[in-house]
């Protein structure tokens, strides 16, 4: 009986990676503030991004928790490999450090990826108002409610968000909209070009 042998992947297979910075109160609480880059970049520098993190924290003693989940993602067709890297920390980490610290971070994947001529599928070059409080809906139900880790409700993608506000900034590139779900929590979302970064975007949540 000839058995198969499964190969690993090599180094350079695209890989479609999400990096979550997030702070919290507690370890049951939620973000209060949730940063998120979704990119594209070959496996040996999608994996590379765990240590980027544990760059932040390592400095001196923090609360925090690091996670790495790979995967691979086919439904019909194959869609490749998969890297969700989570890190969260409690909120004693100052905000503006950490803000400026996840930047540069999202910036120089930013950077690697536009070097290796990758580029997120499907992602617009520019939004319409409909699109982009669908799209804040979204990344909210999607993004912040399954990755949150959290014992409070979260919304999910199938929950509808009230607008509390919404304005672009065209200058910048950035559009920022506020959403409120059916607890009365705010979700505030800055997205479009983040510090002049695509596909980044920046969540702050306040409770009643």
């Amino acid at each position: 009986m000839n058995e198969k042998v499964l190969t690993p992947y090599p180094d350079d297979t695209p890989t479609r990676v999400r990096v979550y910075v997030g702070q919290k109160k507690s370890a049951g609480a939620p973000p209060a503030t949730l940063w998120v880059m979704e990119a594209e970049l070959p496996r040996r520098d999608a994996r590379a991004i765990h240590d980027e993190l544990e760059s932040i924290v390592r400095t001196e003693p923090r609360v925090y928790v690091l996670s790495v989940n790979e995967g691979r993602f086919s439904w019909g067709a194959d869609g490749g490999h998969t890297l969700d890297v989570v890190l969260f920390l409690g909120q004693s980490f100052a905000d503006g450090i950490l803000a400026a610290l996840t930047v540069d971070l999202f910036r120089r994947l930013f950077l690697k990826q536009r070097e290796k001529g990758l580029w997120p599928e499907g992602y617009p070059s520019d939004f319409t108002r409909e699109y982009a409080i669908s799209y804040a809906r979204w990344v909210i139900g999607s993004r912040y409610g399954m990755i949150a880790d959290s014992m409070d409700p979260l919304p999910d993608i199938d929950d509808e968000l009230e607008i509390v506000s919404e304005s672009e900034d065209l200058q910048q590139g950035e559009w920022n909209i506020a959403l409120k779900d059916r607890n009365g929590a705010i979700y505030r979302i800055t997205f479009g070009f983040l510090d002049g970064v695509p596909t980044a975007y920046k969540i702050e949540r306040e409770v009643p």
